[in-house]
């Protein structure tokens, strides 16, 4: 199972909020804590996060999860509470199964669906013809 805050925080919001930045609602609606971006001040330097002290990216991390986690445990309470919560997680299994298909593929049979275009054109062509014939009798 996952658990995806911007996307229970979409359900939430009634799919107004379509891009909910984690760290944006933590502070805003879930009572965490401001954070200094400090290893933003190294990206906008151009410094990739392998460049960063180790100690600041693993320090930043933990305090990431324990605001995920505060976000979530809130969410939950919140999608229950508006009896939304079996709906979120189902929605949540989608996204894990998108997110696998999206990084594995999915395997189509060329030939089936090129069996499935030429046939698709050939109907197109006649519907095409008998739309062309029955609209004669009032264009011309």
């Amino acid at each position: 199972k996952v658990y995806c805050p911007q996307l229970a925080e979409y359900i939430l919001s009634g799919q107004r909020h379509k891009y909910p930045a984690l760290r944006d609602i933590a502070v805003t609606k879930y009572g965490c804590k401001e954070r200094e971006k400090r290893m933003e001040e190294y990206w906008d330097k151009g410094i990739d996060t392998g460049d960063i002290p180790v100690d600041l990216v693993l320090e930043d991390v933990y305090n990431d999860v324990l605001d995920t986690e505060q976000v979530m445990l809130q969410q939950i309470k919140l999608l229950k509470k508006e009896g939304m919560y079996q709906l979120t997680m189902q929605m949540m299994e989608g996204l894990l199964s998108t997110t696998e298909m999206e990084a594995n593929g999915m395997y189509i049979d060329r030939s089936l669906f090129d069996g499935n275009k030429l046939q698709i054109q050939t109907d197109i062509e006649r519907l095409t013809e008998e739309l062309h014939q029955l609209s004669d009798k009032y264009w011309r």
